[in-house]
């Protein structure tokens, strides 16, 4: 399945409130209006009679809620950055420290740095343009070790910050997008454990639920917020427009995945890209608007795909690019 992929980078701000129950099947995220489908709580109730008792039962805040608290992780990443506390940002990056799994055994995002094979789409666009499977574990790490060219603190922060917010978010959830592709096409697609199940977990990976400016989401909003693209939902609730397309993208996906449609798979995936794509050129236009400050002139810059006054030879200049 031919893709394109999108630009990996950017900072997060704001947070998608409420807290995920034992059992996620049904929940509903934010005002978006994408709906599980199945639990990606990460963890297998147990059989009825196997059950504890009332009294047993942790408090519901304390419930382990699998790919949607990987989001506390990233939060509490930041914060121990935001402090200079780059052993501690290490650990939870490395020890995993709010997403458990069914066997008790939490979830970390350096295995997500790495969990990517270079024969899916996105994963592998990536893993050759740096001819290293585990590009983003490479620079996080060497950030949070400070080895060069990341010595310097702010510039540590920033790529471990920038890196895990938003770089290792995207990346893997396209590798769980391109994972349930492969089931698709296998014809694997139990609504609880197929392909439709791992859609969730990119939903999931996107939007996140525990704190402010852990999600991809997050992101969206704050270039929303930016470029005045907010828009009201049917509550009159100000969203990002690439948000509410986000998930209707993975809508679109997910009932792709419960037909066994590739074809229609991969039309929903295109149209998550063109968001991620959108979210990720506000942050570049970001950038550029700041070439004012250095007295870089429209004209200096040119224009894309205009016709110099000065003839060139392509032939030699297709040699040189």
């Amino acid at each position: 399945m031919a893709r394109s992929a999108a630009v990996l980078l950017a900072a997060c701000l704001v947070a998608l409130s409420g807290y995920a129950s034992a059992d996620t099947t049904g929940a509903s995220l934010n005002s978006y209006g994408y709906t599980f489908g199945s639990d990606i709580t990460g963890r297998r109730p147990p059989p009825p009679e196997r059950l504890p008792s009332p009294p047993a039962l942790p408090p519901l805040h304390t419930v382990p809620s699998g790919y949607l608290d990987i989001s506390q992780d990233v939060c509490d990443i930041t914060t121990a950055i935001d402090a200079a506390d780059f052993a501690t940002a290490a650990a939870i990056y490395t020890v995993g420290q709010n997403s458990v799994r069914s066997d008790g055994t939490k979830r970390t995002l350096a295995a997500w740095a790495e969990g990517g094979e270079d024969d899916e789409p996105h994963w592998g666009l990536y893993a050759r343009y740096f001819n290293d499977s585990a590009w983003l574990n490479t620079f996080i790490t060497a950030g949070l070790e400070g080895t060069a060219p990341w010595t310097v603190e702010d510039a540590r922060k920033q790529i471990v910050k920038k890196g895990i917010q938003s770089n290792l978010q995207a990346a893997y959830m396209f590798h769980e997008v391109d994972e349930a592709a492969e089931a698709v096409e296998a014809g694997e697609i139990d609504p609880l454990e197929g392909a439709p199940h791992v859609v969730d977990e990119g939903a999931a990976i996107y939007f996140g639920t525990k704190c402010a400016g852990g999600s991809i989401a997050d992101v969206a909003i704050k270039r929303a917020k930016a470029f005045g693209t907010m828009v009201a939902d049917a509550s009159g609730a100000c969203v990002a427009p690439t948000n509410v397309a986000v998930a209707e993208a993975f809508k679109g996906l997910q009932a792709a995945a419960v037909a066994g449609d590739a074809a229609a798979y991969e039309a929903a995936t295109a149209a998550l890209e063109k968001q991620i794509v959108t979210i990720f050129t506000q942050i570049t236009a970001a950038f550029v608007a700041t070439l004012d400050a250095y007295g870089i002139t429209a004209a200096e810059l040119g224009t894309l795909d205009a016709v110099s006054a000065c003839a060139t030879d392509d032939a030699l200049l297709a040699l040189s690019a």
